[in-house]
């Protein structure tokens, strides 16, 4: 005679916003005597963010032949959005300070030779051509980060083990 267990988890389904745990009883029945200890875990589907605790592990020999329950804990992460913003200064900022400083370059030439002048020409036609593409510069970048358990629905995959002998059981994480 071969002695086997089995694994039950309730509720199937548990409902919990971010940042709350989802709590589940998890129960080993064996159906004879089992000397071996029964590891419980959580071994697939759990969200980023999240883990996963039992409160009795693992359970010890199932040799009286009576199902033992252990308390499965899922702790979920809060989300956190972080804004940030990459420029300090507005446009009106920018747009204010070139064409003065344009002016102050044109404003060196005068009383200068002609090859100076010409120059001083070149130049200021050269910054005023480079301030036309000033506006393809001017847009605000904001960078927005979030973290933590992101909502959905989960397919959590709960294993005992014991010894060579492995058996499974589902449930359901909903996190808000």
């Amino acid at each position: 005679m071969v002695n086997d267990y089995t694994i039950t988890v309730s509720p199937s389904t548990a409902t919990v916003p971010a940042g709350v745990p989802a709590t589940y009883t998890a129960t080993v029945t064996p159906t004879g005597n089992i000397p071996n200890t029964v590891s419980i875990s959580c071994s697939s589907g759990l969200p980023t963010g999240a883990t996963c605790t039992e409160t009795v592990n693992p359970i010890p020999n199932l040799s009286k032949g009576v199902g033992v329950t252990t308390t499965l804990i899922i702790n979920t992460t809060t989300r956190v959005t972080t804004v940030t913003e990459m420029r300090k200064f507005g446009a009106s900022f920018y747009g204010v300070w070139l064409p003065i400083s344009g002016l102050a370059v044109m404003g060196v030439g005068f009383g200068a030779s002609r090859k100076r002048w010409l120059l001083m020409v070149l130049l200021v036609a050269g910054f005023f051509s480079l301030m036309i593409f000033q506006a393809g510069c001017g847009s605000k970048a904001t960078i927005t980060t979030t973290t933590g358990t992101p909502a959905g629905t989960y397919l959590v995959t709960v294993t005992a083990t014991s010894g060579s002998a492995t058996r499974n059981a589902t449930v359901t994480l909903v996190v808000q």
